[in-house]
């Protein structure tokens, strides 16, 4: 007879889909060093006040702006994340 038993190793479950961790995105152009990039902005819905960032389509980084500057998550900090992070302040006004 068969009794219950837990299975071994978890079921896979349902992922939250990619579109579910952020709210709606917007474009924006940047000046950097004499070329000008078209930047994605997709701002998190859980983790308020960080931007995932793509740059001419290639992941840049997630940034935030601490007390006066745009930085990574790990504190980095960059020209390229200025110039981002002031199109990020012009769009949210």
């Amino acid at each position: 007879m068969p009794t219950d038993r837990k299975p071994i190793h978890k079921y896979p479950g349902v992922e939250p889909k990619e579109e579910d961790k952020y709210l709606p995105g917007f474009f924006v152009e940047v000046s950097f060093d004499k070329q000008i990039f078209k930047a994605e902005i997709r701002p998190f819905r859980k983790d308020v006040g960080y931007y995932t960032v793509l740059l001419d389509d290639i992941f840049i980084g997630h940034i935030h702006k601490s007390v006066e500057k745009w930085i990574d998550f790990i504190g980095s900090c960059t020209e390229i994340y200025q110039a981002i992070g002031e199109k990020i302040e012009e769009h949210n006004c």
